[in-house]
C-alpha cells in the first residue's frame, strides 16, 4: 500500500526549505528548482503542491503570519505573574529572539521588500501589517482588562508608537544581536509599557 502523504505537512516542509534558501542565499535564489532540490522533491512534485512560484511565496508569507498569530494569542496567563511580564511575553513573539523567529523575520523582510514591486504580494503584505497591528492592539486590551492602563491615553497613537518600537527593536535585534540582547530589549519594553500604566512613586500599580 503506498504511503499516505499529509498534504499540509509537505507544504510546510517546502516552505521551510524556501526559508532556508532565502536566509542562506537570498530571495532571488529561491527558485522552484532550488527549492525542490532543498526539499528533496522532483519538479513535478513541487508543481503538485504549488502551481506557481507566486503561490509558493504567498503560502510562505501566510505561514509566517499564522505562526505569529498562534504564538501571540495562545499564551496562557499565569495569574501569579505581574501583568506586564505576560504582555512582554506576547511582544516577544514578534521579535527575533530565537533561531525560529530570526529566520521568520529575515524571510518576512525579504518578502516585504519584494512586495514593493510585486502586485501579487502587496495584499498579503498589507494583511501581515494589519494582523501584527491586531496583536499590538491586543496588548492594550489586556492592559485595560488588568486595570493598569492610564485612562487619558490616545489609544490609536499609542498602538502606532508601540508597533514602531517593536519594528525598530526587531531590526536592531536581527542586525546587531550581540548588542541588543533579550535583557536590553526587555528593559526598553518595560520602560515603555510602564509609561502607559497607572503608577505610584514610579512603580506600576498592579491589580490585587
Amino acid at each position: 500500500m503506498p504511503k499516505k502523504i499529509n498534504h499540509e505537512n509537505r507544504k510546510e516542509e517546502i516552505a521551510e526549505a524556501t526559508y532556508r534558501i532565502i536566509c542562506r542565499s537570498g530571495l532571488d535564489n529561491a527558485t522552484v528548482r532550488n527549492i525542490a532540490e532543498e526539499a528533496k522533491l522532483s519538479m513535478g512534485s513541487m508543481r503538485h503542491f504549488f502551481s506557481s512560484q507566486g503561490q509558493l511565496y504567498i503560502y510562505c508569507m501566510e505561514l509566517i503570519n499564522k505562526r505569529f498569530q498562534k504564538r501571540a494569542f495562545s499564551l496562557e496567563y499565569p495569574e501569579a505573574d505581574p501583568p506586564l511580564e505576560h504582555i512582554i511575553r506576547i511582544l516577544h513573539q514578534l521579535l527575533p529572539l530565537d533561531e525560529e523567529r530570526r529566520i521568520e523575520m529575515e524571510v518576512w523582510l525579504s518578502f516585504q521588500a519584494k512586495s514593493l514591486s510585486d502586485p501579487e504580494l502587496q495584499p498579503l503584505s498589507n494583511k501581515m501589517y494589519e494582523d501584527i497591528y491586531k496583536i499590538v492592539s491586543f496588548v492594550f486590551e489586556l492592559m485595560n482588562q488588568f486595570g493598569i492602563m492610564k485612562p487619558e491615553l490616545n489609544i490609536p497613537i499609542e498602538i502606532e508608537r508601540l508597533y514602531a518600537l517593536i519594528d525598530g527593536l526587531g531590526l536592531h535585534c536581527l542586525f546587531n544581536p550581540y548588542h541588543n540582547t533579550t535583557e536590553v530589549i526587555d528593559l526598553i519594553l518595560i520602560q515603555h509599557l510602564e509609561a502607559l500604566c497607572i503608577s505610584i512613586d514610579g512603580k506600576v500599580d498592579y491589580p490585587k
